[in-house]
């Protein structure tokens, strides 16, 4: 038998020697609408190494929609993005989901919220 209490969701994608933990999106959902008011998303994390990363966001059809490779020192670790896609342009309203990966190996996802 198995102690499902000792599991922590979310559960990395694959092992890995280096590891994303305490992942925090604010605001969630946010609204780049240019108001001054919950304009960017800020992804918050511990990295447990130093590492290249990989922050890509994909809407709810999985196209990727926004990529930005990083190279990260270890601890916790502050990225933003403001809505906008790779072409320049502010994404519609809808579910997104963050996928961050160390060394082009995935290691951790979740979903967050853009409304206008």
């Amino acid at each position: 038998p198995t102690n499902n209490a000792s599991l922590k969701y979310p559960i990395p994608i694959s092992a890995t020697q280096l590891s994303i933990t305490d992942l925090t999106i604010s605001p969630n959902p946010f609204s780049p609408n240019g108001d001054g008011k919950d304009d960017v998303a800020v992804f918050s994390f511990i990295l447990s190494g130093a590492a290249h990363t990989t922050m890509e966001i994909y809407d709810i059809l999985a196209d990727k929609i926004f990529s930005k490779s990083l190279d990260l020192n270890s601890g916790a670790t502050t990225v933003s993005w403001n809505g906008l896609d790779s072409n320049g342009n502010i994404a519609r309203t809808g579910i997104y989901i963050l996928l961050l990966k160390i060394n082009d190996e995935k290691v951790y996802k979740k979903g967050f919220a853009l409304i206008k």
